[in-house]
C-alpha cells in the first residue's frame, strides 16, 4: 500500500527550499572570495577557494537530492516500509519503528508556496520526504 507518492503529482512542482538555500550560499561565499581576492590578491589560492566553495555546495545538494524520498509504500506485514529515493531508482527497506521524524509536520503546512524536504531519520541515516510545493 502506497502511504506517500510524490511521484504522479499533476500539479506544479518546485525546487526544494534546502536545495535554493544551498544555492544561495554557494553563491554567497562566491562572492566572499571574489572580493577577498579583491582586496588581497591571493594568486592560486583563489582557485583553491572557489573549487572548495563549488565542490562543498556540490556536494550537499547532490546528498539531498539523493536521499529524497518520493514514494512510501507499506509491507503488509505492517512493520516495514519502503522508502524510494528520488530519480536515482534506489530504494530502501525500514523498520517503522526506527523512523524519527526530525522536525514537526506542522512546519510544512505553514509553507505553502515552497517545497520543503522533510527529514526523517532511520538509524545513522537522514532521508527528506520531497513533496510537491
Amino acid at each position: 500500500m502506497t502511504v506517500f507518492n510524490a511521484e504522479d503529482c499533476s500539479e506544479r512542482t518546485f525546487v526544494p527550499f534546502p536545495v535554493k538555500e544551498a544555492c544561495v550560499k554557494g553563491a554567497f561565499l562566491m562572492t566572499v572570495v571574489h572580493m577577498w581576492n579583491m582586496v588581497t590578491p591571493v594568486g592560486a589560492l583563489y582557485g583553491f577557494a572557489q573549487m572548495s566553495v563549488v565542490l562543498s555546495q556540490s556536494y550537499t545538494i547532490f546528498n539531498l537530492m539523493t536521499k529524497a524520498v518520493t514514494r512510501i509504500d507499506l509491507h503488509s506485514n505492517g512493520k516495514e516500509a519502503t522508502f524510494h529515493l528520488g530519480k536515482v531508482g534506489r530504494t530502501q527497506t525500514v523498520n517503522i519503528k526506527d523512523i524519527v521524524k526530525l522536525e514537526n509536520e506542522k512546519s510544512l503546512v505553514e509553507t505553502f508556496e515552497e517545497s520543503s524536504m522533510f527529514p526523517l531519520q532511520v538509524g545513522k541515516d537522514t532521508f527528506y520526504v520531497n513533496g510537491p510545493g
